[in-house]
């Protein structure tokens, strides 16, 4: 399954949401651009803060994109 094994990193320098997670067995490095998340509709005007806030939601609600990475 797929769960998160350490914090997830808002870095406000890179504009990215990171931290690792096990998907199938398998430790994989997740990052998450901010044009990534603003194409999520409840966030697509998302300032730091925001994500900053939400930034466990934004991860859950891109855990299909993940999976479907991990899977090619």
């Amino acid at each position: 399954m797929f769960a998160f094994e350490s914090d997830i990193k808002w870095c406000t320098k890179t504009q990215t949401l990171s931290g690792w997670t096990t998907v199938n067995g398998t430790q994989v490095h997740v990052s998450v651009p901010r044009g990534m998340i603003h194409s999520i509709p409840i966030y697509n005007d998302a300032i730091e803060w925001e994500i900053e806030l939400y930034k466990s939601d934004i991860i859950e609600r891109l855990k299909p994109y993940f999976v479907a990475q991990t899977a090619e």
